[in-house]
């Protein structure tokens, strides 16, 4: 099961395209108010990317999806799968090495790419439960060390930032790491209030007591005294986060277009 979940985790990395009443067993988010901790992430979230910081990420991405497809390619001439000339021309890409496609990837989120900010965020907790897994004993729960919970506690609260602007990937990540059984003190609530929140419709406040789109399927696997927890929390992230997604978009597109239109001959 822990497993299982860690590999999803790192598959939500890899595939970035693809309360009110909170929990009293998790200090770590019921001690903190839902404002970020780190408003300097926050402050790039909301900005729009520059031109070339998407073009750099997704550069980055394909370098590393085409390594992918080497190593594969590799292994199955080393198995005697396929022969080398059955493969010739298949790969048909170039990749640089991994400290290349990694500094591409911090690149990019320094300059304000919030792909790439949630993709370092998601592979740092990946690694870090990877190997909590690894150095566990045989049948055994493994968990996390102190040093990596707090770890674990600096990438939660730079997720949230992103989740608070809207990033929907980073609110999947986000819900990811904190239920996660490595924890101490995983929260099934928040991750459920943050995905309930994710998949309401965006333009009006939602009525407390009016059904929530997918509340079912999200708040299943909840106690009931926990699934009225997560929905009250919901309401109250869904304002926050994603109730006026669609006009960031739209005042994100228009701030884009103008700055086109200023480097344009015409706007010149």
């Amino acid at each position: 099961m822990v497993v299982a979940i860690v590999a999803v985790l790192v598959l939500a990395f890899s595939a970035w395209s693809l309360h009110a009443s909170r929990a009293p067993q998790a200090p770590r988010v019921q001690d903190r108010t839902m404002t970020p901790s780190a408003p300097s992430i926050a402050a790039r979230s909301r900005q729009a990317s520059t031109s070339a910081s998407p073009s750099l990420f997704d550069n980055a991405m394909q370098q590393r999806a085409c390594r992918e497809r080497q190593h594969e390619q590799a292994a199955q001439i080393a198995r005697g799968a396929v022969s080398a000339a059955g493969l010739s021309g298949r790969a048909g890409c170039v990749a640089g090495t991994p400290l290349q496609i990694e500094a591409m990837l911090r690149t990019a989120a320094a300059r304000g790419d919030v792909d790439a900010q949630r993709y370092l965020l998601a592979q740092r907790a990946a690694d870090l439960m990877q190997r909590a897994v690894a150095a566990a004993p045989t049948r055994t729960q493994p968990t996390l060390s102190p040093d990596a919970e707090r770890e674990v506690a600096v990438i939660v609260s730079e997720l949230e930032a992103l989740a608070l602007a809207g990033h929907r990937d980073a609110i999947d990540t986000l819900a990811q790491v904190v239920e996660s059984p490595l924890l101490h003190a995983p929260d099934p609530v928040y991750a459920a209030a943050w995905r309930l929140a994710a998949r309401q419709p965006p333009g009006r406040a939602l009525e407390a007591t009016a059904p929530l789109q997918a509340e079912d399927e999200v708040l299943d696997a909840l106690a009931q005294q926990q699934q009225q927890q997560a929905r009250t929390l919901a309401v109250e992230l869904f304002d926050d986060c994603c109730r006026h997604l669609r006009q960031r978009r739209n005042d994100s597109d228009a701030a884009a277009n103008q700055s086109a239109y200023l480097s344009s001959p015409q706007g010149r």
